[in-house]
């Protein structure tokens, strides 16, 4: 989790104007008959074959035949244009040159542009892990976190050997409240990578928030362990406030004011370690502002 977030559905974009009036007017041209067709009814015309009956339903036969060809060329004519409307890739393209193209305008914060190449990628490229991912991590951006989620979960389905995924996932759950949900991923994630003190840290958030205290400890204290010289202070002073929160949740104050008087040492630009250090009682009130 991160509680300032860094940070699987077509394609739904409209016909321009142009092709939609062209559309239109190809919709609403009668169908044109094969040559084929022309010269039978010809024929068959020639023969006086049409005063049976029998040869009345041939003709209505091959008629329903021809503009039933005619329709689906025409339905599968407009679906071709719908779904290539104003790309700028070749149908062929390798997913990466959507990622890059995508990327450019994820730079300039056009996330739903972004979205949109993406979606249009997965049209050719259903099958490419990295499409799905990179869909979701935009979703996640504009704080759509149910399809990101579907998104990592489409990932997740094609390459289940990649933890990102997981800790993708895990994240957005986060922001949904979702904890239980949360800590699934997470536990996904460690399996993979057991000494992540990042992952650790936003594990024990979750079990916290549920309410499973001696859990939450133990992932907190672990992630602490775990720290390295570059982790962000913002995940160290986060790891330590519900280390000492669970303390004071699990009836430990002298040890909660112990672990404040600590990390008031280690951060002490954070007058709320110091706070909580001094009174026991402030602990709950700083933990849910």
């Amino acid at each position: 989790m991160n509680l300032g977030i860094d940070l699987f559905h077509g394609n739904d974009a409209a016909i321009a104007p142009s092709n939609l009036q062209q559309s239109i007017l190809q919709a609403s041209q009668p169908a044109q008959l094969p040559t084929g067709s022309d010269t039978l009814l010809m024929r068959l015309g020639s023969t006086q074959v049409m005063n049976s009956s029998s040869s009345g339903w041939a003709i209505f036969l091959v008629m329903l035949g021809t503009a039933g060809w005619a329709w689906q060329h025409q339905r599968t004519r407009k679906t071709r244009s719908k779904t290539n409307h104003n790309s700028i890739f070749q149908p062929s393209a390798h997913p990466l040159h959507y990622v890059r193209a995508a990327k450019r305008f994820e730079a300039q914060k056009d996330y739903p542009q972004a979205i949109a190449i993406y979606d249009e990628a997965l049209l050719e490229h259903p099958q490419d892990y990295r499409l799905w991912q990179e869909r979701g991590l935009i979703l996640a951006k504009q704080g759509r976190f149910e399809e990101a989620i579907a998104s990592y979960d489409q990932a997740y389905a094609l390459r289940p050997d990649l933890r990102d995924f997981a800790h993708e996932r895990g994240d957005a759950l986060l922001e949904l409240n979702r904890y239980d949900e949360a800590v699934e991923s997470f536990d996904r994630f460690l399996r993979y990578e057991p000494n992540s003190s990042h992952i650790l840290c936003d594990r024990g958030y979750a079990l916290y928030q549920l309410g499973r205290y001696p859990e939450a400890l133990q992932s907190l204290q672990q992630a602490q362990k775990l720290e390295l010289a570059n982790t962000p202070a913002s995940e160290g002073q986060r790891t330590r406030l519900y280390e000492i929160a669970a303390l004071y949740q699990l009836g430990r104050p002298e040890e909660a004011a112990i672990a404040a008087f600590k990390a008031s040492r280690k951060y002490p630009d954070q007058p709320r370690f110091a706070a909580l250090r001094r009174s026991a009682d402030g602990i709950s009130d700083v933990c849910s502002s």
